[in-house]
């Protein structure tokens, strides 16, 4: 089974993006930022795992190949916004 088999395992890491804190009462009426601010703040980091199976075969003289690929194999849950 291994034969002509090849998986391949993914780490990908990346820093957060920075952001722009704004300051404003508890209803939003009046968001302010501060220049001192612009870019100041960093989301988090993302991590993700991925894996890729290939199997390469050989049917009535004809070459086939066969993949499998999994995307955040571990289902990791990532920041993607940051609400300020």
């Amino acid at each position: 089974f291994m034969k002509n088999s090849r998986l391949t395992i993914t780490y990908q890491w990346a820093s957060g993006f920075p952001y722009t804190p704004i300051r404003g009462d508890a209803f939003g009426l009046q968001n302010v930022a501060n220049i001192a601010d612009i870019n100041s703040g960093s989301a988090p980091s993302t991590q993700e795992v991925g894996a890729f199976l290939n199997k390469q075969f050989r049917l009535n003289n004809m070459n086939y190949s066969a993949f499998l690929q999994v995307n955040n194999l571990f289902n990791r849950k990532n920041c993607v916004q940051v609400f300020v």
